[in-house]
């Protein structure tokens, strides 16, 4: 997934955009100018300053797809069940499916983290020497 937030600069008036490569999780609380180099306020936070419920409700945003998937997958399975057409290699295969994506989903989620929470860093310097 990629999202792009599109803001103008306070300044200069430059339309800026960042984009996230996995979700929409968390970012960087300003985005610098590269015309004029004014920090803008944005409405993310990093995941270091995410509460508890912000975490919650990113994982939830970031995963509802595969909650839709146990759930409509564990309906599919027990009808499968109840009509006696259970296939156990179909339901191992699904799992193995599912927990890759996911895993890959993880893996790209905390290097999106760890790329932000960096940036966020640089961003808190900035504003420290204004």
């Amino acid at each position: 997934m990629q999202r792009i937030i599109t803001y103008s600069c306070g300044l200069c008036g430059l339309e800026l955009a960042e984009a996230f490569g996995t979700s929409a999780f968390c970012g960087t609380t300003h985005i610098e100018c590269q015309h004029c180099f004014n920090l803008n306020k944005t409405d993310s936070k990093p995941y270091s300053r995410m509460s508890t419920a912000d975490i919650i409700w990113g994982i939830l945003k970031n995963f509802v797809s595969d909650i839709i998937f146990i759930v409509s997958g564990g309906i599919f399975f027990l009808f499968a069940i109840y009509l006696g057409r259970y296939n156990d290699r179909v339901s191992l295969v699904s799992l193995l499916v599912f927990i890759i994506y996911n895993g890959v989903k993880v893996i790209l989620l905390s290097k999106e983290i760890s790329k932000i929470e960096k940036e966020q860093k640089r961003i808190d310097k900035l504003l420290k020497e204004r």
